[in-house]
Formats: structure tokens, C-alpha cells, sequence
């Protein structure tokens, strides 16, 4: 069975330089081991045979379905994706991480504040700028991980860090946390770096930022591009995504943190080294190499968001998806990474200027 992967389907006009590819599909409940009937019952009990939420954790029955799924998650409004999570019985972390926000922005004392920052201290942190922000900072992953950071792909585990993706080598492990010390010498987990190295000398590495404060408001925009993998003990599954978030903060007791607000972005362009196609080694057809290419996006706006919000996200794949079934391959892959990049916002507390990127 052929299926298509569409990335095109977003409600926000896409304009371009990437290829489409069609991706063959693993049929996704074949497995070689028993499988859990209450998987199995609650997936055919579902509406919906891409993914169910089984003791809080997100099942993708494929790794097709992870994106048919991703690229809809990343296209919805605030309201569509709570309802979506709603409808699943799911609480992703992306969300757990708003309710801390929206917490904090009622303290009145360093204790009280200290004291929900410590029982948060899993999934946020406050950084050298005195800025309170989420571990996972990877707005896809954040939509689709509980708080521990877990979810499966067919019959294997995965967990999100904000620069990781760790994955079960085999089926039926059902926790990954006591093999992240061992990192890429274990022989449970599979260790795929998704980000560039900001400390090469590659371009602009995979991460941008910028900051305009207006008293004791602040807007910051970032630009990043990555590289999203997953296995599903068959094949892996790759495809480059470039985001750019807008985020609003605010003073309280002299920390920065996160509030509703709206946001203005304009002249946001990149030029990406990412994923282009395929060809094989002579030696090895399985080992398939991706071709990496320069590929662009040109976004002029300017775009203003109409319903408050304490950050703002858009997500646009770039370059092929890229499916393999080579056992190793994510030890070919390279991260993408900024050529060129470049963007500006504002929020409605900081009308006075404008958080500016430019690395041409």
C-alpha cells in the first residue's frame, strides 16, 4: 500500500522552495512480537487510526501518521489544538507549560514564585537573561509530549529533549530516562541530535534571536530550523521544518515571563541547508544518502494575530521527507542549518519598535 505525505495542507499560504516526495508506507500495526490488546482495542475503538492517547502518552500507529498529524497539529489556532487534545484525553506539555505561565502571572512574592518554578522545574527553567522559558523549546515536539517528554511511534518509545531525540532500539520498553547518562553508548537507545551546533562554524547554526524592550514589556522572536526524526522499528522517518515564534514578556518580581499579548511579524526570509532528495551508495542500496541543497522561504507580511496569546508559531517543512530503512541512518544525517536568516515582530506592549533579526 502507497500512501502520499502532503506537507502542503497548511491553512497559512506556503511559499516555498521544496520538493514533495512520495513516501513508501509501513503498514502500521505489523509487528513480529505480540501486541498489546488494549493498543490494538483502543486504536480500533478510535476515530481516528493515526493516533490515540493510552495512560497519557501520544501512540502514532506509523511513522506516515506522525506526520499526517504533526503537519496538522502545527497548522491549528490555540482553540483547534486544545480541542484536539480534549478530544484524545491528552495533556501535552506544550500545555502543561501555558497553565505554569498563566499561574505565574498572579504571584505577588519571590516564595510563591520560587515555589511553582521548583514543582516546574521539569519542564521550565529560567535562563542567564532572567527569562522563564520551556525546556523543550521545539514548539512540534512540545504538541506532542506529555511531561516526561514520551511518545511512540508504532511500538517504540521515543523522548524529546530540547536538542535530543532518544528512541528505543527495540519494542515493549516503556521508559527512557534511566539510559540518557549512557547517551550514544547505549544499547537501548538510539541518540539523534535534531539541531545544528551553534558552536560550528556552519552558517548561522540552527538557532536565531532577537529582543526589543519597552519598559517592563518585551517581545523576543526566534528562528530556528531542525530536522524531525522518528523509527518505527522498520523504517526512519526525516523530514527539515524552519519555525519562527513570537513571545511577549512581562516584569514580575524581576523575572521575565511569558502573557498574553498579540503579535506583528514582517520581512521573515531564510535560505536553509536542508534535505534534498536521495541517492545510494554503490556498495549498499539500502544506505541512502541525502543530498543537502540550499532551499529558501520568503515571508513579507506583514501578519498580526487577532486573539491574545503568550507566543506565536509558524512551521513550514522544507526540502524532502526522507524515509529509510537503513538501521543506522541516523548516523549519516546532518542537522539543518541557516545560510541566511532573517525577520521582524513586535508585540502589542512594545508598538515602539521592532525585535529585529538580519544575518544575511
Amino acid at each position: 500500500m502507497l500512501n502520499q505525505l502532503n506537507f502542503t495542507k497548511l491553512k497559512k499560504t506556503i511559499q516555498i522552495l521544496i520538493v514533495l516526495p512520495t513516501i513508501a508506507v509501513l503498514l502500521s500495526l505489523v509487528s513480529c512480537t505480540k501486541k498489546s490488546s488494549s493498543y490494538e482495542d483502543k486504536l480500533l475503538a478510535s476515530d481516528d487510526l493515526d493516533v490515540v492517547c493510552i495512560k497519557g502518552i501520544l501512540h502514532f500507529s506509523s511513522g506516515e501518521s506522525f506526520y499526517k498529524v504533526v503537519n496538522q497539529l502545527i497548522s491549528m489556532n490555540e482553540n483547534e489544538r486544545k480541542a484536539w487534545e480534549q478530544r484524545l484525553g491528552f495533556k501535552s506539555q506544550y500545555s502543561l507549560v501555558d497553565e505554569v505561565f498563566s499561574e505565574l502571572e498572579n504571584v505577588t512574592t519571590k516564595e510563591a514564585m520560587t515555589d511553582i518554578l521548583d514543582r516546574n522545574n521539569d519542564i521550565l527553567l529560567i535562563n542567564s537573561n532572567n527569562e522563564i522559558i520551556p525546556k523543550v523549546s521545539t514548539d512540534q515536539y512540545a504538541r506532542i509530549i506529555n511531561r516526561q517528554g514520551y511518545f511512540y511511534v508504532g511500538r517504540i518509545l521515543h523522548k524529546a529533549t530540547d536538542d535530543f531525540i532518544y528512541i528505543a532500539k527495540i519494542e515493549g520498553e516503556n521508559e527512557l530516562d534511566s539510559y540518557l547518562k549512557e547517551g550514544e553508548k547505549s544499547n537501548k537507545i538510539f541518540v539523534v541530535s535534531y539541531k545544528a551546533d551553534q558552536n560550528t562554524k556552519l552558517g548561522y547554526g540552527s538557532s536565531q534571536e532577537a529582543t526589543y524592550i519597552d519598559d517592563n514589556r518585551m517581545v523576543k522572536m526566534y528562528m530556528t530550523t531542525y530536522k524531525s526524526v522518528t523509527w518505527d522499528g522498520y523504517y526512519w522517518y526525516c523530514h527539515d521544518y524552519v519555525a519562527w515564534t513570537i513571545k511577549g514578556f512581562k516584569k514580575i518580581l524581576g523575572i521575565w515571563n511569558s502573557y498574553k499579548t498579540l503579535y506583528t511579524y514582517k520581512d521573515v526570509s531564510f535560505v536553509v541547508k536542508a534535505m534534498y532528495d536521495v541517492y545510494y551508495e554503490d556498495y549498499d542500496y539500502h544506505m541512502e544518502e541525502p543530498l543537502y541543497v540550499n532551499l529558501g522561504g520568503n515571508y513579507p507580511g506583514p501578519v498580526s494575530t487577532t486573539v491574545e496569546s503568550k507566543s506565536i508559531t509558524w512551521i513550514v517543512p522544507i526540502g524532502d521527507a526522507i524515509q529509510s530503512s537503513y538501521v543506522h541512518y541516523p548516523d549519516s544525517l546532518d542537522a539543518p542549518y541557516f545560510v541566511s536568516v532573517s525577520g521582524k515582530s513586535q508585540s502589542r506592549g512594545t508598538e515602539s519598535g521592532w525585535a529585529i533579526i538580519y544575518c544575511p
